[in-house]
């Protein structure tokens, strides 16, 4: 028997998500990162009914996903989540703070979004800051390297970033 029939690890669809492709209702229900959703498919650990697949698949209600060994990690990132000095500098480095949009100073050593040995990135963070309240940025408007600094621009509504 394999890892992949934990029943700790198992989301049962229902009829509300049938359709649904495995990736996009992976990525809304925000159980994984997703860059570790597309490295969990790549790598055969997320399954459906027991099959590896690729993301694009369209769920069916009753269909079983297992998430295999990704599920550990995340627990575990949740539970201690991200260093409260980090949020802080975050929140400190935006420069201009407009109902559409935000101007960030992006500091060095953080990437804008997560890879696969990133535990955080600026995509993941920003919406944990006090400087923005409950919202959501919906979309980072360009990227920047990891190591460089300088003006990030993220826009707050969907208008917003279709227009950058």
């Amino acid at each position: 028997m394999n890892n992949y029939t934990d029943p700790e690890t198992i989301i049962t669809i229902d009829i509300v998500n049938d359709g649904s492709r495995l990736d996009r209702f992976l990525k809304s229900k925000k159980v994984l990162p997703y860059s570790l959703i597309q490295k969990g498919l790549r790598q055969g650990m997320i399954r459906v009914n027991g099959r590896k697949v690729k993301g694009n698949i369209l769920l069916k209600s009753g269909d079983n996903i297992s998430l295999g060994s990704l599920t550990p990690q995340q627990e575990q990132r949740e539970i201690l989540g991200p260093p409260a000095r980090l949020l802080d500098e975050l929140g400190r480095a935006i420069m201009t703070l407009k109902q559409r949009y935000f101007v960030l100073n992006k500091p060095a050593g953080i990437p804008v979004q997560a890879g696969m040995s990133q535990d955080y990135s600026i995509d993941d963070l920003m919406p944990l800051t006090r400087e923005l309240g409950d919202e959501r940025p919906v979309k980072i408007v360009h990227r920047l390297d990891k190591d460089t600094t300088g003006c990030l621009l993220i826009a707050r509504t969907r208008a917003a970033a279709e227009h950058f």
